[in-house]
């Protein structure tokens, strides 16, 4: 369950919910550059500072008293659900009979 994928997502206000009901609104855009010169863009996503509750409240915090935050990679994300929507089709899943 901790993982974004599992959380609840709100295309329309673009937020998400995880799965101790804290809310992760739209943040930010940021760009990151690996070692091999190579950029990738991600979405940042930071745990709103008012919550429904005081318990969600504490919630959204790390042990360091910090905004909790993740982020998303849309292109990965783009990526990971064509292969595997390639891989679950009758003609993917004929190739992958014939590798095994």
């Amino acid at each position: 369950p901790t993982k974004s994928q599992n959380w609840q997502y709100n295309a329309e206000d673009d937020y998400y919910i995880d799965h101790l009901g804290v809310r992760f609104s739209f943040y930010r855009y940021s760009k990151r550059t690996d070692k091999y010169g190579f950029e990738r863009d991600f979405k940042l996503y930071r745990a709103d500072k008012h919550q429904l509750s005081v318990q969600l409240d504490e919630l959204a915090k790390t042990p360091g008293g910090r905004q909790r935050y993740m982020q998303v990679n849309p292109t990965w994300n783009y990526y990971k659900a064509k292969v595997k929507a390639t891989l679950s089709s009758d003609e993917g899943k004929a190739i992958y009979r014939r590798r095994k």
